[in-house]
C-alpha cells in the first residue's frame, strides 16, 4: 500500500475502489493462483459430491419405498430401518 493509514482514513467510496483495483493489479499473479486453487478445489468437491449422490440416492429411495410398503413389526422393516 502506497498510502499511510492517516491518508486512507478519509477516502470516499470511489477512492476505495481505486485503491483496491491497484492492489489487485499489483498482486495479479498471486491472487490468480489463490483464486484458481480455490475454484478448482471446490469444483472437484462439488463434482465428487454429485457423483456420489447419484450412486447412493436410488438405493436410499428404493429402501424408503420398501420401508413404507412393509409392516412395522416385520424383520424386513427392522432391517430397512437400520
Amino acid at each position: 500500500m502506497d498510502r499511510k493509514q492517516e491518508d486512507m482514513q478519509f477516502l470516499g467510496l470511489f477512492s476505495i475502489f481505486q485503491v483496491a483495483y491497484k492492489i489487485i493489479l499489483s498482486r495479479r499473479k498471486f491472487l490468480t493462483q489463490i483464486t484458481l486453487t480455490l475454484i478448482l478445489h471446490l469444483s472437484f468437491t462439488n463434482l465428487a459430491h454429485t457423483e456420489v449422490s447419484k450412486l447412493l440416492f436410488p438405493n436410499i429411495n428404493h429402501n424408503q419405498i420398501d420401508q413404507i410398503s412393509s409392516d412395522e413389526a416385520t424383520p424386513k422393516y427392522n432391517h430397512l430401518s437400520d
